[in-house]
């Protein structure tokens, strides 16, 4: 069964560049209809430049709009990170602005932070339902970080955790301590 919901990317053929991230609720009819006029003017002006040749390539199935909605905001930040030229990326650095998203406001030595951070992602994470493989896998990180993290090695690479973190709509935010 196919799923209903859905991230999806449009490519340009000629230079095999993402120029949109979207996501749909009615599989591909948004997608394909932004083929035969986007109201995003960027996209627009793009489709035009290339003659409208792109692709549509799904990106990743989902099984709720939430899902699609933070997955799309994972595939969007990810695409820019390489560069690709997004037509909605303004469009996203103001979302990501007004935001409301949950903060982890603790940086401690003495591993209760690690723990605080082991514990919300475990907890999130079956709260979303998912094991840790599929967990990792729906990330775009390895099954054994997310044992670690949940886990609360130590040493772990803070990009990883931001991903994580992301996924499950926190942020990392250093807060001084008081008593210094």
């Amino acid at each position: 069964m196919v799923s209903k919901y859905l991230v999806y990317a449009i490519k340009r053929i000629c230079d095999s560049r993402i120029v949109y991230v979207g996501k749909s609720g009615t599989y591909l009819h948004r997608p394909y209809s932004h083929l035969v006029k986007s109201s995003n003017r960027k996209l627009e002006k793009i489709l035009v430049e290339c003659d409208r040749k792109v692709e549509v390539v799904v990106l990743e199935e989902c099984s709720s709009d939430e899902e699609a909605l933070n997955r799309e905001d994972w595939w969007i930040h990810h695409h820019i990170s390489l560069g690709h030229p997004l037509a909605n990326k303004e469009a996203v650095a103001n979302k990501d602005k007004k935001h409301n998203r949950t903060k982890l406001t603790t940086l401690r030595t003495d591993g209760k932070t690690r723990g605080l951070l082991g514990s919300t992602v475990a907890t999130a994470r079956m709260q979303l339902g998912y094991t840790q493989p599929d967990f990792a896998k729906r990330v775009g990180v390895g099954i054994r970080f997310i044992k670690e993290l949940e886990l609360g090695k130590p040493t772990v690479r803070l990009d990883k955790v931001e991903q994580v973190l992301y996924f499950i709509g926190y942020e990392l935010i250093p807060t001084k301590i008081s008593s210094h």
